[in-house]
């Protein structure tokens, strides 16, 4: 959307936008505890990175800032033709999607601050040991030798199915490839920025292209489509 009133935005607005928005999914991860390198620093200006280190929830901190951003915005008329060009009306919509992310940021805390309770991971491993302990013992008169792999099999079997649910408690932290998303979500940000207006094909190289650049690089105002 702020592509499409990019002219009444202005350009350097677009790129102060478009950086934080590619910047968003790498504070994210970092605030849901997920080893993520820190590519966003070149993103952001100075005090905003003085920012982020004084406030305990980044994510949220840097919506504010895209929020106040987007605030700024005047509103624009075509006095010839006496049209509307930009108002409240698209400002609340570009706002909106703000505020989806900040809806989004309460989710994903809700799902890393309510874990399997401790006592009932606990009470699951002690309740497997024993019963791998003392199912041979009945098994063993009638199995003989063969016990030893039956119960390696179902040793590893259940302990396996143990550890995948211990995973799955944690899934930004052990389960997910948060950097791949954010790659990929600042992959597409940058190329709906910068060629919005190119066919599907050349979005699908550029796209390509900036996926396998090892460090992104900064989104200037010269790199918008004119």
């Amino acid at each position: 959307m702020m592509m499409l009133y990019r002219e009444e935005v202005g350009k350097e607005r677009v790129r102060r936008v478009a950086n934080l928005i590619c910047a968003f999914p790498f504070v994210l991860a970092d605030h849901l505890g997920s080893r993520v390198t820190d590519n966003y620093s070149h993103l952001i200006t100075r005090d905003d990175l003085l920012l982020l280190n004084r406030v305990g929830n980044r994510p949220l901190a840097l919506l504010n800032t895209l929020g106040i951003e987007l605030k700024q915005i005047k509103d624009k008329t075509d006095k010839e033709e006496e049209n509307i060009l930009f108002s409240s009306r698209e400002r609340l919509a570009m706002m909106s999607f703000g505020d989806k992310l900040t809806k989004a940021v309460g989710a994903c805390e809700r799902l890393v601050q309510t874990p399997v309770p401790l006592n009932y991971a606990r009470h699951t491993s002690r309740f497997l040991s024993m019963w791998c302990l003392t199912v041979p013992l009945a098994l063993v008169g009638e199995m003989g030798f063969g016990i030893v792999p039956v119960m390696g099999l179902m040793a590893w079997g259940l302990f396996g199915i143990q550890e995948i649910g211990l995973m799955i408690e944690e899934p930004f932290r052990r389960a997910l490839r948060l950097d791949i998303f954010t790659r990929t979500i600042y992959a597409d940000v940058q190329v709906s920025f910068m060629f919005s207006f190119e066919s599907c094909s050349q979005r699908q190289v550029f796209r390509s292209f900036w996926l396998t650049r090892p460090f992104p690089g900064l989104l200037s105002g010269d790199d918008l489509p004119p």
